[in-house]
Parts: C-alpha cells; structure tokens; sequence
C-alpha cells in the first residue's frame, strides 16, 4: 500500500451549500442554533480520584437528558443542573442518585427548555466531577441544522481514540452515535470482568472529553458480549453479566417495563429523527429474523408516521448489499444480508410507503465507506448507507478492491469517525474525519438519494 491524494466531483459551491445556516434563495431560511456559551462560572474543582471516569449524558430530548457518572464511593451522588438562557446560566435542579454496587449513577434530567445548552455536575462528600455539557434537542417543529457525530469499534488497544477528538474539533455536535462495539469484551464472563473493560476505555481522554462536551446515543453489537454473540451462544450468565454492565456504562434511557430495551427514537426538530436500532439481541437464524417482528414494525410504523427530512437508522451492522469478497457465509450471516426476507420487508417498505430521506449510519465493518443501499435497479438504490469507523479497531483494506462507482461512493482504510449535517430542506453533508482532523470524504447528497457534489482523498490503495 502507498498513499494517494485524489480529488473528484470537487464542487465546492454545493458542499459549502450543504452546511449552510440558510437554504438556497428558492427556500425557507431556519433558525440559527445556539452557540456555545462561556463555561458554568460556579462548578466546583474537580475531583478526578472520586469521579474516575468523568462524566456523560445522554439520549437527548427537547426537554431533558440522561447524565451519568461513576463515584469511587458508594455515598449518595447529587446531579447539579444549569441551563443557559442567553446572557447566563440558570440554576435548574439537584438530583440524587444513589450508586449501584458498582459505583454507577444516573439520572434523568427533566423540565430543561428545548434547543438549550445545558451544565451538570455530580457531586459527593464535598467532592465534585467534571462538568459535563450539552444541548437539548430542538423543539420538534423546529426547523434548524442538525449536526450528529459517529463511530463505533473502539478497540483498547488502539490507545486514546483521536478521532473522537477530531470531530469534537470541528463545532458542536446535537448528539454523538456509538454504533456498536465500543467496548472489546471478548472473553468477558462475570460482572467484574466487564467492569474492567469498560473502565479502560472510558477512562481514555477522548471518551472523557466526548462525555463533558455532548449527549451521546448508544446502541451495542457483539463485542460488548462476546464475539459474534447469539442467545444460544452464550451462558446465561454471562449475558446477564455483559448486558448489565452495558446499561451500567452508559447514558441511556431505560424503560422500566422493559429495561434492557435498546431500540428508541429521538426528533431533532423537523430536520432529522434518529432510530437506534438492536441487531444483535433479537436475532434468530432459525426463523430469518435480524430482529424481532415488533422491533421491525416499530421501525416501519415509525420511518412512515416521521414528519422530519431525514431518518437516520443507527444499525450497529451494515444493511448494504456488499460485493462478493463479503459474501463468506460466516461473514455475511453477520449483517441484514444473511437474513434476506427481513431485509427485503425493511427496504421494499419503506419504498411502499414513500418514505424519503432514509440514511442508514453503520459500524462493525472497519472501514469508512458511502455507499447505496442497493445497485442499480434496486429498491434500496435511493437510500444511503455511511459506514463509520473504526475509532480504535484494525481498519480492514478489502473495500479497496472496489471502484468507486454503483453503489460505492466512497471507500478507504483508516482509524476515523463521522460526521453528519443535515438540513431541513433535504441536504445532507457526510464527511469521513481521520484522526489528525483530514477530511478523507465530503459528500452532499439530498433526500431523494441523488449525490450533488463530492470531495474525495483517498489515504491508501492496493
């Protein structure tokens, strides 16, 4: 391998475009988001021996959060909550959390207005965490421009995940998705030994910094059990242990008549809903299913009824209809393409139904690539599917075998991480982001799945 540097489709005016705070003349205009204000004057030092792993939030609504610390206590832990109005920050609430036998707290933050930045930080024994910072979700008829973060594959070995940092870098982001395999627990089989593994990477400083700095929306894969993981692949125990040690961990909402539910949705005003999907806890070879029949329906009812531009489907493993060299029946048993009668219903629907705007946002694969759902000539051809990653996982060359034309829009090999604009009018900028900040792909497309202008630079070849 050697490197290269190509550019093509280079049309700027239509990049620049895509990540506009208007629309063209032809359209409406929107409303500017919030900046960043000035950091939360009154937060107390921080305490990193008590609060070893910082802090978190998470799964934004526009008018609450999930934040999320760990204590080296097990005394109560009080939730300190301001929220910006303009000119300076408001006091909101104290939320007391007790620990669980772990030392994992959270809280569910409710009342905040919407669209609004907020400050939170934990506190205990006259100690305090560091303060964590984010912005509700816009109120849902909003019509604004919606920024969201990607990656997935954080493996420990790689070290401090850069590429966290490198888009964190680039402006505020409304959420940030972890799209699976964001710990390598791999020979995990007790709570304790997955408590170890999520403390190492949480307590690298890319995820500490991606925890103070915006919300984040989760969902798992394998690897956060055990390899390639099926319900009869593992012990009981050992799934008990690794599924609690993942809503433990991480700043997620959970339903209490169904607590260890993944599958969720969340507005972001009128420009993008996110649908986070559980591809890995429902599956069953035996009968076809990639997920269950409720949490499919769930996802087509939901894809039809959203009034939003865009319907970004976060899905831990690619849905795209990937070439021969991916087709090894132990590979492609792993992804919608080994349960091919689901994924038919999945596209075919929502062409059936008229839906537009349809962006899958996928992990596992390790390596960054843009590409359409379907060739040519089938149903899925209008739908994008943005591979992301690995923050941390060897990246796999194999994409590169392939020519950048039908359905590949965009392929390479490196450790980096997404990041997604949209807007209400149907334009959507994907830029795949290295590790030292390069954008290796800036790529605007619109809603009805035409590509309106690329920038592309490839960092190896075969």
């Amino acid at each position: 391998m050697h490197m290269r540097r190509r550019e093509l489709l280079g049309s700027a005016a239509a990049l620049a475009a895509g990540c506009a705070t208007k629309a063209d003349t032809a359209g409406p205009a929107w409303a500017p988001r919030p900046p960043r204000p000035a950091d939360w004057p009154d937060a107390l030092p921080e305490d990193a021996a008590r609060f070893d792993l910082g802090v978190a939030s998470g799964d934004p609504l526009p008018d609450g959060v999930v934040v999320w610390v760990h204590s080296t206590s097990a005394d109560p832990v009080t939730f300190v909550v301001v929220w910006h109005d303009g000119a300076s920050w408001v006091a909101h609430a104290e939320i007391e959390a007790a620990p669980n036998d772990g030392g994992f707290a959270k809280a569910t933050v409710e009342g905040l207005p919407p669209d609004t930045w907020y400050a939170f930080q934990a506190t205990s024994g006259g100690a305090a965490s560091a303060v964590g910072y984010g912005r509700t979700a816009p109120d849902p008829d909003a019509e604004v421009e919606v920024t969201l973060g990607a990656v997935s594959c954080l493996h420990e070995d790689h070290g401090d995940f850069p590429a966290i940092g490198a888009v964190l870098a680039m402006g505020p982001v409304d959420a940030f998705l972890q799209l699976g395999d964001t710990v390598y627990a791999d020979g995990s089989a007790t709570i304790a030994d997955y408590r170890a593994v999520w403390s190492t990477t949480l307590g690298f400083s890319a995820m500490r910094a991606l925890g103070s700095t915006a919300p984040q929306i989760h969902t798992w894969d394998d690897h956060e059990i055990a390899n390639d993981w099926t319900q009869d692949g593992v012990s009981d125990e050992q799934l008990a242990a690794g599924t609690a040690a993942f809503f433990e961990n991480v700043p997620i909402r959970q339903d209490p008549a169904q607590p260890t539910r993944i599958w969720r949705s969340f507005r972001f005003g009128r420009t993008v809903e996110v649908f986070v999907l559980d591809c890995r806890s429902e599956r069953d070879a035996s009968t076809g299913r990639y997920v269950s029949d409720a949490q499919l329906q769930w996802l087509l009812d939901g894809l039809a009824a959203s009034p939003c531009a865009w319907k970004v489907v976060q899905n831990s493993v690619p849905i795209a209809d990937l070439p021969l060299a991916f087709d090894a029946s132990t590979i492609i048993a792993d992804r919608w393409e080994g349960f091919p009668e689901q994924r038919a219903e999945l596209i075919e629907s929502i062409v059936a139904a008229a839906v537009t705007g349809v962006v899958f946002v996928s992990g596992d694969v390790h390596f960054p690539a843009i590409l359409r759902v379907d060739p040519e000539g089938g149903a899925g051809h209008a739908m994008f599917d943005v591979l992301v990653g690995p923050g941390g996982s060897i990246p796999v060359p194999v994409a590169l075998l392939y020519d950048e034309v039908d359905p590949w829009i965009y392929r390479d090999a490196f450790y980096g991480a997404g990041r997604l604009v949209f807007t209400p009018d149907g334009r959507l900028r994907i830029q795949q982001v290295g590790e030292d900040g390069t954008i290796w792909a800036d790529v605007l497309v619109d809603a009805g799945g035409n590509v309106l202008g690329a920038s592309i630079a490839h960092t190896v070849e075969v």
